[in-house]
């Protein structure tokens, strides 16, 4: 009798070559879908399925994962976050703390990890319609708490993420 630790490992290298397999090539050829790689630690997760075309601004929510382009990429690699502003809401900050609808969701580092100073973001007050605001859970997310990024306008959301794994 296999022990239940053994088993869960064998699921687990199981799922990892099925989807090497046969998901990977289906997505390569796939006119709708594409992978994705979010940056290591910044969302749960590593590998995301993005669909190619753009989606409605109408048709997103909070707590989506979008895909938009990275304001400091090199390589045009995009950022991959979660939505947890849409139109209407209101963002409120104190300082480099930031509130969206009176719930605290972060505090913007004065510094990034390579060292540069971040400014952090002027924006306060109601999200307008056409954009939304971003964020991930990690401490050192680069997101809309801070001047770089912003709040995201919906023309430069390229896709829709789901998590593979």
């Amino acid at each position: 009798m296999i022990a239940p630790l053994a088993m869960v490992s064998r699921i687990r290298i199981f799922t990892i070559v099925l989807v090497v397999l046969v998901v990977v090539p289906g997505l390569m050829l796939n006119p709708y879908y594409r992978l994705c790689r979010a940056k290591p630690l910044s969302l749960p997760g590593v590998l995301y399925v993005c669909s190619k075309q753009p989606p409605d601004l109408k048709a997103i929510e909070r707590g989506d994962i979008v895909v938009f382009d990275n304001p400091l990429s090199k390589d045009g690699a995009g950022y991959i976050k979660v939505v947890r502003g849409v139109p209407n809401d209101q963002v409120r900050r104190e300082g480099r703390h930031f509130f969206l609808e009176g719930q605290y969701v972060g505090y913007a580092k004065p510094r990034a990890i390579d060292g540069r100073p971040l400014a952090s973001s002027v924006f306060e007050g109601v999200i307008p319609e056409g954009y939304i605001w971003v964020w991930t859970p990690h401490q050192d997310s680069h997101d809309s708490r801070y001047a770089e990024v912003g709040l995201i306008a919906a023309e430069d959301i390229s896709a829709r993420a789901r998590r593979v794994f």
